[in-house]
């Protein structure tokens, strides 16, 4: 296996002894330093998704702890949705009752998470600056916690983590532990694109095919989907609306794969002025780029106040007994670094 490009050993990982993982050993789970969990009774998470495996085990260690959620996403609809779904197959008799009960138990459990009282739910999305009335900026997030208090801070936005960086360092002094899952870690192939160019960027009428096999047909602009579009993904399924600089505009907001190499170096490199990488895993739902780095990552960091006195790095990844691969059905993403 050849190792990353020497230029990316900022990105190593230092050595701690108080790794475990929390969450299931999907998407949703994460490795985390367990002293800072037992410390810090504040967990802010940006985006949830269809799984929170992550908050009920930080919730169980402590009875004091509180998560506070930003998901504008969720909902109840894909859960009613499968219990009408499985309900007729079952009249139909095309299910058993437990296939049928399984989605119900979904339903229940999905309320009773969100509806706990030690679980503050916001149905609102994370941006900076605000444009939408459903925005939320993280000066908002914070100013909804006590002044005296630290947090850990997960993120799991699409690619919207790079605008919130600069935001997130002004509270740094309050969060304890950073869990980000950084999104499309690679440059623009000019093999996968046929279309128009301006100043040596997509510009116009154009397709460009991702990795993994999706697919971007529509307008570009300044080397992005910008305008009309349509976004197919690998089982085939169509979005198509307006993008503005890879991101659809009406309510999904759709974040698409938009060449984000540069801006993550960079964003990368403003945290660790207060913060250092403790973990680092590659998500496999994309393979990795040319230069060795996996295109989605997840990062786990520590407030440089917890740093320990020796400095020892992790070179090879996944972990064993820490990390899985997040598509269960496929190998995990090995990479590892230069000494």
């Amino acid at each position: 296996m050849k190792p990353v490009d020497k230029n990316y050993n900022f990105l190593k990982p230092i050595k701690t002894p108080n790794l475990i993982r929390f969450g299931g050993k999907l998407d949703g789970g994460y490795v985390v330093d367990f002293e800072i969990i037992n410390k810090c009774n504040n967990l802010i998470t940006l985006g949830l998704g269809p799984n929170w495996s992550f908050e009920l085990d930080y919730l169980s260690k402590n009875k004091k702890n509180k998560v506070y959620i930003y998901d504008h996403t969720v909902s109840s609809y894909p859960y009613i949705k499968a219990i009408v779904k499985y309900f007729r197959r079952l009249i139909t008799f095309r299910t058993t009752f437990e296939g049928f009960a399984t989605r119900v138990k979904n339903f229940y459990n999905y309320k009773k998470f969100l509806y706990s009282k030690n679980v503050n739910y916001f149905k609102e999305n994370i941006a900076y600056p605000i444009k939408n009335k459903i925005d939320t900026d993280i000066e908002k997030v914070f100013s909804r916690i006590n002044i005296g208090e630290d947090v850990i801070l997960k993120s799991d936005i699409e690619g919207s983590e790079y605008e919130i960086i600069d935001q997130i360092l002004k509270f740094s002094n309050r969060i304890n532990m950073l869990i980000f899952e950084f999104h499309w870690i690679y440059k623009a192939d000019k093999t996968k694109y046929i279309g128009q160019f301006k100043n040596g960027k997509f510009d116009g009428q154009g397709t460009y095919t991702y990795p993994d096999g999706t697919k971007y047909i529509g307008q570009f602009r300044d080397g992005l989907p910008n305008g009309q579009g349509t976004y197919t993904y690998p089982d085939g399924i169509k979005y198509t609306g307006q993008f503005k600089d890879g991101k659809g505009t009406d309510k999904l907001g759709i974040n698409i794969p938009s060449f984000k190499e540069e801006i993550f170096f960079s964003s990368v490199k403003k945290l660790k002025e207060y913060f250092e990488i403790i973990h680092i895993h590659g998500n496999n739902h994309f393979p990795k780029s040319d230069t060795g780095l996996p295109m989605i990552i997840e990062m786990t960091l520590l407030n440089k106040k917890y740093t320990p006195k020796k400095i020892e790095y992790i070179n090879n990844f996944p972990i064993k007994d820490l990390d899985y691969p997040n598509q269960p059905f496929a190998e995990d993403l090995f990479f590892s670094f230069q000494n």
